[in-house]
């Protein structure tokens, strides 16, 4: 195991650092390799530790995979940097999820290792202090020979519980590992049948006993249900319930599960419209939308909120806040898909959104800084601070001196406050402009200008279709489309606020997509309820 620390005297470290929210990239490796921020941890007072992925020389001097660790303070300077790599007869190490827990004094971590047998798990044992690797043990559940994923560790009563998935011909399986903090193997547990393949996405701890469970569950090749199940402290299901119109290929991008304060949870995963609205996409509506459930104990679905637009979303972790709202970050391509920055290589750029547990969204931003010339960057994780968020992520910066980098996203943090706002701008749309010593500026992007709003939703008929930032002259069109992406009703709009008829339409949801002047500006999930 080879451990390089690098000394911050003298380091890359781009920030706005004078206004009270800011962005900064931090260097994670040396000589511009791929640094990329994963998961943060809060350490209340004493600041922040943050989980990285990297890629930089082996001992080879070829770029591998590695672990990164960095230690902040509350100002977020950082304290230390360490990056963590293999073994020489293997090929590297990469963190994959939220699997770094804090217990006492010591960062544990659960990472993958390659090795020329295959993938097994790396469980480390770090000191907080000074980043030192205290202990660590390889770990390989039993029957797993290939496509072994970690997915995320939890710490329970001072234990540790690692879980994933792997693979084998023909099925895929569940694992559940319970651990102490030397790594001795204190429990494990398998869910796998002959005929369905399992693909497991979250678990969480519930404070009467046990565990909840998120998974996806394939029920024709290539295709599944997503599933929610409750286990008992063995990891042997309770109860379990596979929830209505989930079918996706795969379970496409991330799924999570949160207890909410109120004994129900709060369920986030990605639609699959291609079969629902074919005649949609891909010119005004992306067909893997993040969707958010509200559960009841029982699992029940309560309320549902679509994100539908015609750009792509991607939801990566979520969390509840301090008043049990669901906060979630992850990527969006909104900056892409009306280009805005005329650079087909700028792609996703961060996303998030805070939800209260009544389905009103509190906030929705996407954030692109381009302080600095880069490729795009997502967010990976967030965490409430007393002043507001701190997002985690990595950016795709482009070298100034002309010299292309290894493929380097560095380490990108960026702070909103309890509103979500950037210094005061609070758009659904931001663009971060400036350089390292002038005032940060925001920009609205034309969709955020026009200030497009369709209200009441759900509605007994009657849709206003507000455009603030419409000229009189605008040529305004509606099209609305049923569930199953048959044009239903099309309509020219003639003023800036201009009402449509839904009454004669059935009981049911529909997509209405807004048009000015020949672009989709907008794509609503409406329910008419008469």
């Amino acid at each position: 195991m080879r451990i390089i620390s690098l000394l911050f005297s003298v380091f890359l470290l781009n920030v706005i650092s004078n206004a009270q929210e800011l962005t900064m990239h931090l260097p994670v490796t040396i000589d511009g390799y791929v640094d990329s921020g994963k998961q943060c941890v809060s350490l209340g007072d004493n600041g922040y530790i943050i989980l990285c992925g990297c890629n930089e020389p082996a001992l080879d001097s070829l770029p591998e995979q590695c672990l990164g660790i960095l230690r902040l303070d509350t100002s977020l300077t950082p304290i230390w940097s360490k990056t963590y790599h293999s073994y020489t007869d293997e090929t590297g190490i990469k963190p994959n999820g939220t699997v770094m827990e804090l217990i006492g004094d010591t960062v544990y971590v659960a990472v993958h290792v390659y090795k020329p047998s295959g993938k097994e798990i790396r469980m480390m044992a770090i000191s907080l202090m000074d980043g030192t690797l205290l202990h660590q043990k390889d770990i390989l559940p039993q029957g797993a020979t290939a496509g072994l994923f970690c997915d995320d560790m939890l710490e329970k009563d001072g234990e540790l519980v690692i879980y994933g998935q792997y693979f084998f011909p023909g099925n895929a399986c569940l694992y559940f590992i319970r651990l102490d903090r030397q790594f001795n193997l204190l429990d494990e547990k398998h869910i796998c049948d002959n005929y369905l393949m399992k693909r497991g996405y979250d678990l969480e701890i519930l404070e009467q006993g046990g565990y909840v469970l998120v998974y996806g569950e394939e029920y024709w090749p290539g295709t599944c249900s997503l599933k929610v199940a409750r286990l008992d402290e063995q990891f042997n299901i309770v109860n379990s319930k596979e929830l209505p119109q989930t079918e996706i290929d795969l379970v496409f991008y991330s799924s999570a599960i949160l207890p909410t304060n109120d004994g129900g949870y709060f369920l986030y995963w990605h639609e699959d419209l291609n079969d629902s609205i074919p005649f949609v996409y891909p010119h005004t509506t992306w067909p893997f939308p993040p969707i958010i459930y509200k559960l009841d104990s029982l699992f029940n679905i309560e309320w549902e909120h679509v994100f539908v637009s015609e750009y792509e979303a991607e939801a990566i972790s979520a969390k509840l806040d301090s008043d049990g709202n669901l906060l979630a970050v992850g990527a969006s391509l909104f900056f892409y898909t009306h280009d805005y920055f005329n650079d087909p290589i700028h792609l996703s750029d961060g996303w998030g959104f805070l939800m209260s547990p009544e389905g009103e969204l509190l906030w929705e931003r996407s954030i692109a800084d381009s302080v600095f010339q880069n490729y795009g960057g997502k967010f990976w994780d967030v965490v409430e601070t007393d002043d507001g968020y701190l997002f985690v992520g990595d950016i795709n910066l482009v070298n100034p001196t002309g010299v292309p980098f290894l493929n380097d996203p560095d380490v990108w943090l960026l702070t909103l406050d309890k509103d979500g706002c950037w210094n005061g701008n609070c758009n659904q749309y931001i663009v971060i402009t400036g350089d390292t010593t002038s005032t940060t500026d925001t920009e609205e992007t034309e969709m955020a200008k026009m200030g497009i709003t369709a209200y009441p939703n759900p509605t007994n008929g009657i849709l206003n279709l507000e455009c603030e930032g419409c000229s009189p002259n605008a040529r305004r069109k509606t099209d609305v489309f049923d569930s199953e992406g048959r044009k239903v009703m099309e309509a020219g709009l003639f003023a800036p606020k201009s009402t449509i008829n839904l009454s004669r339409l059935g009981n049911g949801v529909y997509f209405v997509v807004h048009s000015v002047d020949g672009q989709v500006v907008g794509t609503y999930k409406v329910i008419v309820n008469h």
